[in-house]
């Protein structure tokens, strides 16, 4: 459950339009891990810290729209955390 609400999250920086609380609902996935990571479990914690270090305080929806850059380093990193996360198949 932790893995699906982390990907819908993460998806969210692929849109075309974004909300206001996007952010907010993005860190709130990130944060989830490490809360949710009781048998500090390895890729749990590696992905965690990769999220955390993108998704940082300076992170807002207000530079994805505005910054292409921006928008698309996030992006490219983003895919990259996504295509390592395991399987639910």
């Amino acid at each position: 459950e932790v893995w699906n609400s982390l990907r819908d999250a993460l998806k969210k920086v692929n849109k075309q339009r974004y909300q206001d609380d996007d952010a907010d609902v993005i860190r709130g996935a990130v944060d989830c891990l490490k809360t949710f990571n009781v048998d500090d479990d390895p890729v749990m914690r590696r992905v965690h810290e990769s999220l955390t270090s993108i998704f940082d305080e300076e992170f807002n929806m207000d530079k994805l729209r505005i910054n292409d850059g921006y928008r698309f380093d996030i992006q490219d990193k983003t895919a990259q955390i996504l295509k390592s996360l395991p399987s639910l198949d």
